[in-house]
């Protein structure tokens, strides 16, 4: 490590980090000004991905069972952390951000959706979809299906000992990378307050709003046999948004009415007693597990997602659906359920 003198000379040289006997390979900087490394040598001992602070103090390392040759951040958020080695390539999600590149954004054109193909996914906090629906959510996705997900609170009463406002902002992060990781468009905040016992007009007005904006053909809530109380008034709130979009209503709401052909509604907190719907899915639940786990600040004092692979093993077997399901509450539904519900 060098200090640059007048812009044009080296000064200074030492040392920034011992990597031991491996041989460093890939090097890139984050957000953060922490430096993360690759490393691989013919011992497998230092194999692996190694960050290191910017004063050159190891943070922490990643093992791996082969050499490693280089690395990337990428995805949406430039959360997702890519390594190649000998004969695999590896990806894990990580708590910083990648450097933007400075290269041309370069677009592949993809071709538009069908139309009416939206999923629209609302839920009283950051983690309810993807313990409610998010293996739903991501089989239709596969399928060619778009997703938009609203939380309603950013949950922001979800520690007794967190700050509110560090809580929130830390929660909605955790909400935009479980919705990459299920291959979701964007999230929505509405910043009601956390700990709901109504909802004032602005809300539904809203509500009716991104019904209009996104038009979806599936929408998941909160189920009505939901006790919550905040997902009780969630539930009340969509479902009298979802009734005002139909219609010519609302001087103050944009554009044009819309109804969802497919309301659904899922469970959380209290399983439903009787459902009309269960959904396969077996080939998206470990997705839908690495989505429920990027809620780092919910499940590190509670291992809540152990429960609702459990609850989707159950499901599963109890439906005959598959190893794996989700089961609903249909609320609307057209003749016949769409493609990757039925």
């Amino acid at each position: 490590m060098y200090d640059v003198i007048d812009g044009s000379r080296f000064a200074n040289g030492r040392m920034f980090c011992d990597m031991g006997p491996a041989m460093a390979d890939g090097l890139t900087c984050v957000l953060d000004g922490t430096v993360w490394t690759s490393s691989g040598w013919f011992d497998p001992s230092p194999d692996g991905v190694s960050s290191f602070s910017p004063g050159g103090e190891l943070i922490g390392r990643i093992h791996l069972p082969e050499v490693v040759s280089n690395l990337c951040f990428g995805g949406h958020l430039r959360t997702r952390l890519f390594i190649t080695a000998g004969q695999s390539v590896y990806d894990t999600y990580v708590q910083t951000q990648g450097l933007p590149s400075l290269e041309p954004q370069v677009r592949l054109s993809r071709p538009k959706p069908p139309a009416m193909s939206t999923i629209l996914a609302i839920g009283a906090h950051p983690d309810d979809i993807e313990i409610g629906c998010g293996g739903t959510v991501r089989k239709l996705i596969q399928q060619g299906w778009r997703a938009v997900h609203v939380c309603v609170t950013s949950g922001e009463a979800g520690s007794s000992t967190i700050d509110k406002s560090v809580l929130a902002a830390t929660r909605e992060q955790e909400a935009r990378r479980a919705a990459e990781v299920l291959g979701s468009e964007r999230v929505v905040f509405l910043g009601a307050p956390d700990g709901l016992t109504q909802y004032s007009r602005d809300q539904k007005i809203a509500v009716i709003d991104l019904i209009r904006e996104v038009r979806p053909e599936i929408l998941f809530l909160h189920a009505s046999s939901d006790s919550f109380p905040d997902h009780r008034v969630v539930h009340e709130l969509v479902m009298n948004a979802v009734a005002g979009a139909a219609g010519p209503w609302y001087q103050e709401s944009t554009g044009e009415p819309h109804r969802p052909a497919t309301i659904l509604g899922y469970e959380v907190w209290h399983p439903l007693s009787s459902h009309e719907l269960a959904v396969d899915i077996t080939a998206t639940v470990e997705r839908k597990m690495d989505a429920l786990r990027c809620h780092r600040s919910q499940i590190e004092s509670m291992h809540y997602d152990e429960a609702f692979l459990g609850l989707a093993r159950y499901r599963g077997v109890m439906s005959f659906a598959g190893s794996h399901a989700e089961v609903f509450e249909v609320l609307r539904t057209p003749l016949s359920l769409p493609a990757g519900l039925a």
